[in-house]
């Protein structure tokens, strides 16, 4: 659950002036919180709150004791519509208006307030009224005013791709059938904002940067879309940028509407198409292990072939090489080359040959297994690919040709791997032959896809 902050402040010292002023210089008066002023004076506070930057999205509340607005003809008739709307306060007053003001000398007042533009007249609307013996009581409250009556807002764009005319980009923005698989990220922030422009009634004029998102420079100031909300020339901006803290000093982000991925398409390398499918059926540890059990084989055949020589025919000899003559021929099935005559002998024989039928009907059915199942996956995660020897190039764009932004949102793996190369940039349609050349390209996601 989303729970908002309070916060109450009472403003009838320099100290909660002031850091009501504070908080509207950091743009502290949104939907993030819920705020609560306690003033003496209407008139006094209400002139003050006109100077703050509040909006539509305020959510502010000012409590005034009764006896500030009389004599304040607009409040108090405001008032006295208010009671009319709501049947239930009529047993609380009487019919005289003189009784109804003595009645609520000891009430609070609780206005709704807010601005439908930061530099338009403050509204506030009669919420509630809060007395001590009888608590706190709702009136039915309108709808906030959201009309902005045709205001225009200016908007900063910065376009990834120069896909536009300058002289109607509006409606080339908006055309689907305008250049389809570009710039579609500002196509659709464009396309929210006019639906919210729509919502608020205001008019959109866009301002075309060229200078990227903007980057904090070494005076202290930013460039590009930020350097525009800086300086004033934009109300907002509607291309898609991170949320970086540098840029949160000057700026407030809202929720993502859009998450941007940067995956890296690449083609499967053919493990069962080179020479290490023939080893690809036993685990390393499993082929160790039979190459000891033959050698071992082949020592104590040759052990047994030498003792039987010795012993029966002392001009005989018992060759290393015979013996393992003997053991390759039986464990790759083409017979035995010697007919051992001692049992001994036959008993080494029998176990090699053993092993040999084992090993090739797991050898045999795990190759006819791999021929009917799908190529088996080498690379699963971006580490494995950083390791390989496939080569890493990056979609032609400024977040990967700009070398702060790059770094940013690279690791220090990646772009090693990358600097490799010396043309480490490609367009969409050379980062599609590089695939197909058994290179890995790195994009947007919604530009690769489509």
């Amino acid at each position: 659950h989303y729970y908002k902050q309070g916060i109450y402040i009472d403003t009838n010292c320099k100290s909660g002036i002031d850091l009501i002023h504070l908080e509207s210089d950091l743009n502290s008066f949104n939907s993030s919180f819920c705020w609560l002023l306690w003033h003496q004076n209407y008139r006094s506070i209400t002139s003050i709150m006109d100077q703050l930057q509040f909006g539509m999205t305020t959510d502010m509340t000012l409590a005034v004791p009764f006896t500030s607005i009389c004599g304040t003809t607009e409040c108090e008739n405001e008032l006295l519509e208010i009671i009319a709307k709501n049947p239930l306060t009529v047993n609380y007053f009487n019919d005289t208006y003189s009784l109804y003001k003595n009645n609520f000398l000891e009430y609070i007042l609780l206005y709704d307030s807010y601005k439908i533009l930061p530099w338009q007249p403050l509204i506030n609307q009669l919420a509630a009224y809060w007395s001590q013996s009888e608590g706190l009581f709702t009136f039915v409250l309108p709808k906030r005013n959201y009309n902005m009556g045709q205001t225009e807002i200016k908007a900063g764009i910065y376009f990834v791709e120069k896909v536009y005319h300058l002289d109607n980009v509006e409606n080339e923005l908006q055309d689907d059938r305008y250049n389809a698989e570009h710039d579609i990220a500002n196509r659709f922030t464009y396309a929210i904002t006019l639906h919210i422009a729509d919502l608020y009634n205001f008019s959109v004029n866009l301002v075309i940067e060229d200078k990227a998102w903007g980057t904090k420079q070494k005076d202290g100031h930013f460039d590009g879309l930020m350097g525009l909300l800086e300086r004033g020339d934009v109300n907002l901006t509607i291309t898609a940028m991170q949320l970086i803290n540098s840029r949160l000093d000057i700026s407030d982000f809202v929720f993502p509407v859009h998450y941007f991925d940067f995956p890296f398409i690449f083609k499967q390398p053919r493990a069962l198409g080179t020479y290490r499918a023939l080893s690809l059926q036993l685990q390393t540890p499993a082929w160790i292990c039979v190459g000891y059990m033959l050698l071992i084989s082949i020592f104590i055949y040759w052990i047994i072939q030498k003792v039987y020589w010795n012993v029966s025919e002392p001009d005989g000899e018992a060759s290393l090489s015979g013996a393992l003559i003997q053991v390759v021929g039986i464990v790759s099935q083409q017979g035995l080359p010697q007919e051992p005559n001692r049992l001994s002998g036959r008993i080494v024989c029998f176990f090699i040959l053993l092993l040999a039928l084992m090993i090739s009907v797991y050898y045999n059915a795990a190759t006819m297994n791999a021929l009917l199942s799908p190529a088996p996956v080498s690379i699963r995660n971006l580490q494995q690919l950083i390791l390989s020897n496939i080569p890493l190039f990056l979609m032609d764009i400024p977040y990967f040709s700009t070398k702060t932004t790059r770094e940013r949102l690279l690791s220090k793996e990646i772009i090693d791997r990358v600097l490799y190369q010396p043309n480490f940039t490609a367009s969409l349609e050379e980062g599609l032959e590089i695939i197909q050349k058994r290179g890995a390209f790195l994009g947007e996601d919604f530009t690769l896809y489509t």
